[in-house]
């Protein structure tokens, strides 16, 4: 085969806008692939919440997060099956006062008469009764935790209280 003088033509390929969109899109993907995954991820979850809001739900809730309209105008359905439900007694009147700790009422006392502590002597620890056990030790050349430790009981000339059954 002989070589022709003529310049080789150039095959130009036929494209439409269909494939020229699907190379951009396809660009803009793999340039910003967070981007992408972040934005399909909200909107499939936006799909899933707005179907179960709009066609899922077996009949209208009384107490909906805004009462955006009325609930008369909704048919009420009976639900398949009973409700499992749990019925919790509490006792009448004022809750059951919480029991204290006898040592920490003790420390309390003590405390108190000594003038570091000015709270209610009630045998539960908080942050007034760590302060003045803090203030206490530092008094009396303890380190201050803050907490009750056998050091402190002695100092205090505080017996540790056990139960006996």
């Amino acid at each position: 085969m002989a070589r022709s003088g003529k310049p080789a033509k150039a095959v130009k390929r036929r494209s439409n806008a269909f494939q020229d969109g699907a190379v951009a899109v396809g660009g803009m993907i793999s340039r910003n692939p967070v981007l992408v995954g972040g934005s399909t991820a909200f909107l499939v979850t936006l799909f899933y919440v707005s179907a179960n809001a709009l066609w899922y739900q077996p009949f209208p809730h009384a107490g909906a997060f805004f009462a955006t309209r009325s609930i008369a105008g909704f048919p009420h359905a009976t639900p398949d099956e009973p409700e499992t439900t749990f019925n919790i007694v509490r006792p009448s009147g004022a809750p059951a006062p919480i029991k204290g700790d006898p040592v920490v009422e003790q420390v309390q006392g003590i405390l108190k008469d000594l003038d570091f502590y000015s709270g209610t002597v009630d045998g539960i620890s908080g942050p007034n009764t760590r302060k003045a056990i803090q203030d206490y030790q530092q008094k009396v050349g303890l380190s201050a935790s803050g907490e009750i430790d056998a050091l402190l009981l002695v100092r205090l000339c505080a017996a540790p209280k056990t139960g006996s059954v």
